[in-house]
């Protein structure tokens, strides 16, 4: 976790997320009584369903001409 912040170069000091990290790790421990270092959510994401749901104007600018096209002639 502390290397994410230096890939996105947040100006965060290494030091002070070091401590962050382990308090929360303490808390997660103490509260839910396991180890977040053991999760890995990459390794379930296949069997992960999250329902989305989309909508825009009749006239919205963030659809390309083709996608407003099909919707016209629905």
């Amino acid at each position: 976790m502390v290397e994410l912040t230096e890939e996105q170069k947040l100006p965060i000091p290494r030091a002070f997320m070091r401590m962050a990290l382990s308090m929360m790790k303490r808390s997660v421990k103490k509260r839910a009584n396991f180890n977040i270092d053991d999760v890995s959510p990459i390794d379930v994401v296949g069997q992960a369903f999250i329902p989305a749901l989309f909508g825009t104007a009749p006239a919205a600018s963030c659809l390309s001409a083709l996608v407003q096209h099909r919707r016209h002639l629905q």
